[in-house]
């Protein structure tokens, strides 16, 4: 019972009687008996009244009996006062914070709508970023209506998070800077009394020191560099305030280190989102819809579902590329910092390609001939890309290679 208990809960699954653990088939005597104990079973010990089916098969000629039970659309389910999950291969209660979830989906409701603990609340900083994204003149009551930031019996648990203070305990996040080793500690910060958006503005004030643009002589030119691209490192921010699960009392934890950064949310993915979902980028299940809107309307957020992609997507032109580690209770992401290797080099001066040619041909003011290894050093670029500017410069006619292997020199036309 504690099994159908599991599958009412979770996940549709199948119970077959008349097979032993190691795959022995045995078979059912009495068919009609045990189909009538495990009917009765159901109906006296899980409740509410689960779905199933009970069922007959033959395998190796003996019968067998299969219980099917259903997903339930009014969980928790109940086994002696106690509902239970499947946890890989064997059955066990669920804890507290499941439990939750479990009534929550039973009454059709997200954490973020439940009536807020606190009913004194301000909303200075909500307002003040409404006044200047949408040019309203004040946060009214019924705008708050609209968000769902309150309700018939008051404000709602979203609207305690984007409160001033919504009181401690509640949303925490705790950002570090580590030095050569996690022992050594840079700074540390632990945000908590305030608002979601002030945590998510004070946490990109202090990446963006942390992970300051830089300037690097290349060539003849001084070039900016990243070393984390900012778009990744605000979607992965976003992703894990917006859909964090804030029915456990587990703040988000940002870990600032000299080769990477790592931000690490409570909860694991959505019910209903497949890792391979997740990874794609493709298929939006907010945790906190009402959050997510709100993040939307202040443009933090520019449309869902994207926010994987784009943190993929600003690894496009690094060999480095950040990395999704999902469990059952967590969602990290890993942000590397980048080298400006082959590939990005391939992105700055082939694309500009002809910027980088003017470059090349500046190299003959001072001498009547180069050489690939002028090219490379002069221009701060590798063999390879050296090898692809002054190939393209011979077929465009702009410089006339002479000679072959080491002598090959080449000079303007």
């Amino acid at each position: 019972m504690k099994t159908v208990s599991a599958f009412a809960n979770y996940l549709d699954g199948r119970i077959i009687f008349g097979i032993k653990d190691d795959r022995t088939v045995l078979g059912v005597e009495n068919v009609q008996q045990l189909m009538l104990q495990v009917e009765h079973a159901i109906n006296d010990e899980i409740s509410p009244r689960p779905s199933y089916t009970l069922s007959t098969c033959t395998r190796e000629g003996c019968q067998l009996v299969v219980l099917s039970v259903c997903k339930g659309l009014n969980p928790p389910y109940y086994y002696q006062n106690r509902a239970y999950m499947r946890s890989d291969t064997s059955t066990a209660p669920v804890d507290a914070a499941q439990l939750r979830q479990l009534v929550l989906q039973g009454r059709a409701l997200a954490y973020e709508e439940l009536p807020a603990s606190k009913q004194d609340l301000s909303f200075k900083q909500l307002e003040a970023e409404f006044q200047k994204v949408l040019g309203i003149e004040a946060l009214n009551n019924d705008l708050l209506k609209t968000l769902g930031l309150v309700n018939r019996q008051g404000y709602t648990y979203a609207g305690q998070l984007l409160s001033d203070s919504p009181g401690p305990y509640h949303a925490s996040l705790d950002i570090a800077r580590f030095g050569e080793s996690s022992s050594i500690f840079l700074h540390r910060e632990s945000l908590e009394d305030c608002s979601v958006l002030y945590q998510y503005h004070r946490v990109l004030e202090l990446l963006d020191a942390w992970y300051a643009q830089y300037e690097q002589v290349s060539g003849f030119y001084r070039e900016k560099r990243i070393q984390i691209p900012r778009e990744a490192c605000r979607e992965a921010l976003v992703n894990a305030l917006v859909h964090r699960d804030y029915s456990l009392r587990v703040g988000i934890r940002v870990a600032a280190y000299p080769d990477r950064l790592e931000i690490t949310s409570p909860g694991g993915l959505p019910s209903g989102l497949s890792l391979a979902e997740y990874l794609s980028g493709r298929i939006s299940v907010p945790r906190n819809a009402i959050l997510a809107q709100v993040f939307h309307r202040l443009s933090i957020m520019e449309r869902f579902a994207t926010g994987v992609r784009r943190i993929q997507e600003s690894y496009m032109d690094f060999l480095q590329k950040p990395s999704f580690l999902v469990t059952e209770n967590t969602v990290t992401v890993v942000l590397p910092k980048v080298s400006y290797t082959e590939v990005h080099e391939r992105k700055v001066y082939v694309s500009n390609r002809k910027a980088v040619q003017q470059r090349v041909l500046s190299l003959f003011f001072t001498t009547e001939t180069i050489t690939r290894s002028d090219v490379e050093h002069q221009l701060g670029i590798s063999i390879t890309s050296a090898k692809r500017v002054l190939a393209g410069m011979v077929q465009s006619y702009l410089v006339k290679k002479e000679g072959d292997g080491p002598a090959t020199r080449y000079r303007r036309m």
